[in-house]
């Protein structure tokens, strides 16, 4: 079986073109910066992202490494089922979540010393569960960016559509795939929905075993983030200790971390919210999801663009009292993720006394 090029085949490749092109000398730093960012595609697919890149500037260097990630980008997205975010989102950018922060820090430190670490030490992974709306899939955006990787996302509809062949196997070759691009973070969203137990005989009992598997053995240079809605779905065997280093669970945001959201999603939009009274319409936001939080806010934006006038606090209260959550029209659904989650999963907040 052919694997995709390594990093010595890369690097000689990025030489040869530089060379072909008189372009000036490269330092062994930038070289392998370039070469990893290729990685997992074909020569023939890296020297056209090369030759694209060069085109450019006639040059190799950091200033290259946009252009190549924009190619690879293209490249890995044209198969369907693997996907590369080039998203970026910041740690900063999450309202909240204290206590998952805080373990990605100290678990970032380890991946970093993966290579001089024992296998059961190397981070392996998180699944990240909870309400919809509360900041899961941004949350492992954060992960790649906090640890300097790439993000792949498999897409588990694309598998099993049956537009890349046999769903067991367009997965397999997906998971194989990954291990020629580490280090990289994976994504798996919406986990419950692609890998359950099934049959034990049948394709998605084959997948979920796969999976299992592979979890045990993938590369050290691979971090998993997998996020679910409904974890209770899945089997006691995918959310064991040894899978996973962790479960969070993610609930709705609570005063402080609604406040903080505010903030954010206020500023993002170059809205000085200092004169506001961000702790009053906090308050009024009892049971809402970030996500709900964010939309009443370009709501309100959109409204007084519209009016040609600046955004005020009145705006936002307007805004704020024609949203009806998420937590109220589908409560019943949500105390029960909430009350599943209760003593199965770590919360990603800090746990406090009021809403």
């Amino acid at each position: 079986e052919l694997r995709p090029p390594d990093l010595i085949e890369l690097s000689e490749l990025l030489r040869s073109e530089a060379r072909q092109l008189s372009a000036p000398e490269v330092s062994e730093e930038i070289l392998d910066q370039l070469a990893r960012a290729l990685q997992g595609v074909t020569l023939q697919e890296a020297r056209h992202a090369v030759r694209r890149a060069l085109a450019g500037s006639r040059s190799l260097g950091a200033e290259s490494l946009p252009a190549l990630l924009e190619e690879k980008r293209l490249l890995i997205n044209r198969g369907g089922v693997i996907e590369y975010v080039a998203d970026g989102s910041s740690i900063g950018e999450i309202g909240g979540l204290e206590r998952l922060k805080q373990w990605l820090l100290e678990r970032r430190k380890l991946f970093q010393l993966r290579e001089s670490l024992s296998t059961d030490i190397v981070p392996k992974g998180v699944l990240v569960m909870g309400v919809p709306g509360c900041g899961k899939s941004l949350s492992v955006k954060a992960i790649a960016s906090y640890f300097e990787l790439p993000l792949y996302r498999i897409d588990m509809i694309e598998v099993f559509s049956g537009r890349h062949g046999d769903p067991e196997g367009a997965f397999v070759k997906a998971c194989k795939t990954l291990e020629d691009m580490t280090p990289a973070v994976i994504w798996f969203d919406e986990i419950e929905m692609g890998i359950t137990a099934g049959e034990a005989g049948g394709q998605q009992g084959r997948i979920f075993a796969f999976f299992l598997t592979w979890m045990q053995e993938k590369a050290r240079g691979l971090f998993v983030a997998a996020t679910a809605n409904r974890i209770d779905l899945l089997p006691a065997e995918m959310i064991r200790k040894g899978r996973f280093d962790e479960v969070f669970f993610v609930d709705l945001p609570l005063v402080p971390e609604r406040i903080e959201i505010l903030k954010i999603h206020l500023r993002r939009r170059d809205v000085d919210g200092s004169g506001f009274n961000l702790e009053r319409l906090a308050a009024y936001m009892k049971g809402w999801t970030g996500a709900e939080i964010e939309q009443s806010v370009v709501s309100a934006l959109t409204k007084a663009r519209l009016k040609e006038q600046q955004l005020t606090e009145q705006d936002l209260f307007q805004a704020a009292a024609e949203v009806v959550p998420l937590a109220q029209t589908m409560k019943e659904q949500i105390n029960h993720i909430r009350s599943w989650a209760f003593e199965r999963a770590v919360r990603a907040s800090p746990v406090a006394v009021g809403g």
